[in-house]
């Protein structure tokens, strides 16, 4: 398979970005991307305009991210102004762009080696306009294009299915139980306190290492996924020393991101299907035998806001214990929990499924590309 230089088969636009005096947010002008921040799946999203544009990418140009990042590609929805971050390619006659935008995305980890620069790692024009890239015939082109098209519309499509049935649960806990804080259908109330046992993790002294084995989880904020019901696994355990000093709880119990950096993460919560322990970002509730854990979990997530509400506005965001554990909602009867807890059983398979179906689209598209790229597609 024969090889040409980018150059040759495309034309290359740098980005150079405008006086900050025509940045607008009301649409004046085209759209304004500055760099890999914006990108979405295909396309970037539009967050700022500007009216006096220094440099243009044309509908259908793919937009490269040329500095920190460096090699991730989109793109161009339309006509639109890019900033120093970004190039647009534009291929010429000859060279399909959904074949180059596949063949880009295949030679990201090169780019991104050849980036330079201690603070901000960036490539020059002179780096993609040496870029090699394998041309065959144009139809042999669209044939391999259409080939990871569909490898990439899959992996996109079990991601989504992903993504919706994240706000699903939510969904279905507000049509069953209305909004816990307001509770315009009048359900018994009762604080955290009142419907599980609070505790708040700690950290054992690391200055003794026989805190640390394999002898239990020892989970952290980072283990609490929003979006995945069960806490993740932790690859740092305590030992049975460390154990005895740290605190622990059963399966069952709901973990809550109580300490965080970002404002976003507080009140992110994950039910444990194991016993583990935790450290001291994170309170554990532990349910009553009047309190399903599954509804916990729903009803936790929901009232996710009410938990930011109530966090101190240092740097570093946090709630108290006490502050958590007297936050007011509603305790239903255990019979409806157990409904809403069925559900949530039904829609855990689901995920499941939607998660292995992700996991065999995912490497069967890495699969293709690199095929696609060595000529043996």
């Amino acid at each position: 398979m024969r090889s040409l230089r980018l150059s040759k088969v495309a034309e290359i636009v740098m980005g150079q970005s405008p006086p900050s005096s025509t940045y607008n947010s009301v649409g004046d002008g085209l759209p304004f991307f500055q760099g890999k921040a914006e990108f979405g799946d295909l396309y970037p999203s539009v967050r700022m305009f500007c009216s006096k544009p220094l440099k243009v990418a044309e509908a259908g140009d793919i937009l490269v991210s040329v500095r920190a990042p460096v090699g991730p590609t989109n793109i161009s929805p339309g006509r639109s102004c890019i900033g120093r971050g970004l190039a647009a390619i534009r291929p010429l006659k000859g060279l399909n762009s959904t074949y180059l935008l596949y063949f880009l995305r295949y030679h990201e980890p090169e780019l991104a080696q050849a980036a330079t620069g201690s603070t901000f790692p960036a490539i020059s024009r002179s780096d993609l306009e040496g870029i090699r890239i394998p041309l065959v015939a144009l139809p042999e082109q669209k044939r391999i294009a259409a080939i990871l098209d569909k490898a990439d519309r899959l992996r996109r499509l079990c991601r989504y299915a992903l993504e919706l049935s994240d706000t699903f649960l939510s969904s279905v806990f507000l049509e069953m139980f209305g909004d816990p804080v307001t509770n315009p259908m009048g359900w018994p109330r009762g604080t955290i306190a009142e419907l599980g046992r609070v505790q708040t993790g700690n950290t054992p002294s690391r200055k003794d290492p026989r805190n640390y084995g394999a002898c239990i989880e020892w989970i952290k904020s980072d283990n609490i996924v929003s979006g995945e019901m069960f806490v993740t696994r932790s690859r740092e355990m305590l030992s049975r020393e460390g154990l005895r000093k740290g605190r622990s709880v059963p399966p069952g119990s709901a973990l809550v991101t109580c300490i965080a950096g970002s404002a976003t993460t507080i009140g992110d919560v994950a039910l444990t299907d194991r016993r583990v322990a935790f450290n001291q970002q994170i309170n554990a509730v532990t349910p009553y035998r009047d309190v399903d854990p599954r509804f916990l979990y729903g009803l936790l997530g929901v009232a996710k806001q009410l938990v930011q509400r109530r966090t101190t506005r240092a740097m570093k965001r946090m709630i108290s214990k006490s502050k958590f554990e007297s936050l007011e909602l509603i305790k239903p009867p255990m019979a409806v929990q157990e409904v809403f807890a069925r559900v949530v059983k039904s829609l855990e398979r689901l995920r499941t499924q939607q998660r292995a179906a992700q996991r065999q689209a995912d490497p069967l598209f890495q699969t293709l590309l690199h095929r696609a790229f060595r000529g043996e597609l």
